[in-house]
């Protein structure tokens, strides 16, 4: 039986995943933005689950086959947890059925641990007629549609409370969050990079894990991002979007 052997590229995403959930933590103690940080700490928790990778790395497919199909993969649930974010900065209140953005991450992880039960042959059998040319291609479509979609609705809140604060916030200079700003185009910036590897691995040829690498590490860095400037602002305050302002005092004459 091989064994699990850690080397530099899967210590390195071992301690992306680790930052990740140790940054998840720190979040869920923040005594304000509650709803937030619950958000982001969410996220963090899905982007550190590169673990199926962490472990590619390491050998533990090899060694342990049974862990085919655990369900590690929620690619899903990171374009909606990144709108929930900024929405929750913005308006301090969730949309109306805010679950229901989840439910499609809900519906992957329910498929893949379905699929997990499985004897090892069958999920072998079912890889190979059904997963890699059918199923694998609808989830890459899928994921690359809802991160499209989430982040532009998230960048349309973010200007927009970006260009409410400047009309109705005396702290606006305080307040140009360009941490957010710098997450979300580093955000952009990985979907276009996963575009560029699906299409790849589409158009061109397999991908191995060892050719995806660099999004991977990629991924890892928006980990380390995440986790530092989240927890930097996790106790700061925002003024509501739309909320009701009282206007300043007549200065003394």
């Amino acid at each position: 039986m091989s064994s699990i052997t850690f080397g530099m590229w899967s210590t390195i995403l071992l301690l992306g995943s680790a930052h990740g959930v140790l940054g998840a933590g720190l979040l869920l103690l923040a005594p304000v933005n509650r709803i937030a940080n619950r958000c982001l700490a969410a996220l963090l928790v899905v982007v550190a689950l590169i673990t199926p990778y962490t472990l590619g790395y390491a050998g533990a497919y090899d060694a342990y086959p049974d862990l085919t199909y655990a369900a590690l993969f929620w690619e899903l649930a990171i374009g909606p947890l990144v709108w929930l974010y900024v929405r929750q900065l913005a308006r301090q209140q969730l949309p109306p059925r805010w679950a229901l953005h989840l439910l499609p991450a809900l519906l992957q992880g329910g498929y893949d641990t379905w699929l997990f039960t499985w004897p090892l042959q069958r999920k072998w059998a079912w890889n190979t007629a059904v997963q890699v040319p059918w199923i694998a291609q609808l989830q890459d479509a899928l994921v690359l549609a809802s991160l499209a979609v989430y982040l532009l609705l998230a960048w349309r809140d973010s200007l927009a409370y970006q260009r409410w604060l400047e009309h109705h916030s005396s702290a606006r200079e305080e307040l140009r969050l360009p941490w957010l700003r710098g997450f979300l185009v580093a955000a952009s910036l990985l979907v276009a990079l996963r575009l560029g590897f699906t299409a790849g691995d589409r158009l061109w040829h397999r991908l191995s894990y060892f050719d995806e690498f660099p999004r991977y590490l990629a991924t890892v860095a928006l980990v380390y991002y995440l986790g530092l400037e989240g927890w930097r602002h996790a106790r700061a305050s925002y003024p509501p979007r739309d909320a009701p302002q009282t206007p300043d005092p007549p200065a003394p004459t």
